[in-house]
């Protein structure tokens, strides 16, 4: 690749380096981005999320992890954005709204049903 997305003078990959943002948006209105930067090398990814009033991410930085593929960089994400949802629902279950419990559940399914679709895919 020539034309190789540089970074800003904080190691931080802004918005019109990402190759593309793959988002995701539930029912009751738990929301997860997953942004990407292909390198000659091969892939990073950050994540942007917002669900049971809990939210965060980052964009794509030279100290994130290079992954060799696009779909091995998302799973890596969406594995932090997973454990945050199942986080919330061990340590938190009495102090959580029936929609951030919704919330939370719903994104767990989405990242399992994402992560079946592509290992049958594989």
């Amino acid at each position: 690749m020539s034309n190789q997305p540089q970074p800003n003078k904080h190691g931080v990959y802004c918005e019109d380096a990402w190759t593309e943002t793959v988002s995701h948006k539930t029912p009751s209105g738990a929301s997860v981005d997953v942004h990407l930067v292909q390198l000659e090398a091969g892939w990073i990814a950050d994540r942007d999320y917002s669900f049971a009033q809990e939210g965060g991410g980052g964009w794509p930085s030279i100290h994130d992890k290079i992954m060799p593929t696009r779909d091995e960089a998302i799973n890596a994400v969406l594995s932090k954005v997973r454990r945050s949802a199942e986080r919330n629902l061990e340590f938190s279950p009495h102090h959580m709204s029936d929609r951030d419990t919704r919330q939370c559940k719903e994104i767990i399914d989405w990242i399992d049903s994402r992560t079946r679709q592509m290992e049958l895919f594989a």
